[in-house]
């Protein structure tokens, strides 16, 4: 498995919804095959993963002095993973299956370099859709003239969503190569039963608990719905806003940015008693349990997952969902049904659609079953790993 960032906690907690994804797979996968996790880290958490142990999973980490999501960074762990790997043969190391993941189709070039090096099938899941303009350079390493051509090289694409499939069918790659298979969602740990109380009486039992996952990036929308929050007090003055952030940066002047906007926000609208901020947890499941309903407002999937793993994860334990309907969220929340789909970048829309879910607890409890059984039913770990491994053995 090629892996181009995982980011790890003090605690030894696995952050972000790609590296998750990529653990539970290989923990479905293990029992049956060998695996290598090759990944890239910063000079900080590089000696925290390589003291992991994933069962019978190597982890080799690679450090990366380069800015992370940036195209230095991209070009640093593609050269080193690659000279990692030529070592590996050296060493009489051999490999059937080159498995790379990513939400950049560039990483690919490596997945097929790989693929070359040990005459082995050669496969890239996608995780995000492919951009068809420049917006900035994020959106130019998306964009279908520089994909083409290292994805027509692979044996396999492995898209996350039918959107993120017809994204790579649309810049001319042979539907033959293009499978749809989601992410694994452990549904053993995250289900309707997870308890809530330990959890629930550490925060109080005032009101509402609204949560957000995810990290500062724009695009997660976290601005958005820290705007709405002053209309929902209006008619629930106890409601809170649970939000978790990502791992953070050192000497990171655009977290540093971020969070002094995110927090003169908070304070222009005077809504600080409202607000827990929560860091990395190492039990996310318990978390979710204790909050009344979850929030997605994303701006777009270009970047994070296209099925968003925080999402899944609350749909999982039977938590009311709210997102916005951009990108592949569509295609797993029914709206009204499976969860709550609002506009993108609509304070109001948001801030009604969570009043209106928080007054009607009978919505909520069918919405919760709906939501739950639609993920058992398609993202299990067994039923995802079921799927890989036929991929696995086409010839």
């Amino acid at each position: 498995m090629l892996h181009p960032r995982m980011d790890i906690s003090p605690k030894g907690i696995f952050s972000g919804g790609h590296t998750n994804s990529v653990l539970r797979l290989v923990n479905g996968l293990q029992s049956r095959h060998e695996i290598l996790i090759l990944t890239g880290c910063t000079q900080k958490n590089f000696s925290n993963i390589k003291n992991i142990t994933l069962g019978l999973t190597q982890i080799s980490p690679i450090c990366v002095r380069s800015p992370r999501s940036s195209v230095p960074y991209a070009i640093e762990y593609m050269t080193k993973a690659l000279y990692k790997l030529l070592r590996f043969q050296r060493s009489g190391v051999t490999f059937d299956i080159i498995h790379g993941h990513s939400g950049y189709p560039h990483y690919s070039i490596l997945t097929i370099l790989a693929g070359k090096i040990f005459k082995a099938l050669s496969i890239q899941t996608l995780y995000c859709p492919i951009s068809t303009e420049v917006i900035d350079y994020k959106h130019l390493i998306l964009n279908q003239r520089i994909s083409k051509y290292p994805l027509s090289k692979l044996n396999k694409i492995i898209s996350i969503s039918k959107n993120t499939a017809i994204s790579v069918a649309n810049i001319g790659i042979r539907d033959d190569k293009i499978m749809v298979i989601p992410p694994p969602l452990d549904t053993e740990l995250y289900n309707p039963k997870c308890s809530a109380s330990t959890m629930r009486s550490r925060i109080g039992d005032n009101g509402p608990l609204i949560l957000f996952v995810g990290n500062l990036t724009k695009t997660k929308g976290l601005d958005v719905l820290i705007e709405s929050i002053p209309l929902v007090l209006k008619k629930y003055s106890k409601a809170k806003l649970i939000f978790t952030l990502d791992i953070e940066m050192k000497n990171s002047s655009y977290e540093d940015r971020r969070k002094k906007e995110i927090y003169n926000k908070i304070e222009k609208l005077g809504i600080k008693h409202s607000i827990l901020e929560f860091g990395i947890v190492d039990n996310m499941y318990e978390l979710i349990a204790a909050s009344d309903l979850f929030v997605a407002p994303f701006l777009s999937t270009a970047g994070p997952s296209d099925y968003p793993i925080p999402v899944l994860e609350a749909m999982a334990i039977g938590k009311p969902v709210i997102a916005t309907n951009v990108g592949g969220i569509g295609e797993i929340i029914e709206n009204g049904k499976t969860g709550i789909l609002i506009r993108p970048n609509n304070v109001n829309e948001l801030a009604k659609s969570i009043i209106e879910t928080i007054d009607n607890t009978k919505l909520q409890k069918e919405i919760g079953q709906n939501a739950s059984s639609i993920i058992s039913e398609h993202f299990s770990v067994q039923k995802v790993v079921s799927m890989m491994e036929n991929v696995y053995n086409e010839k």
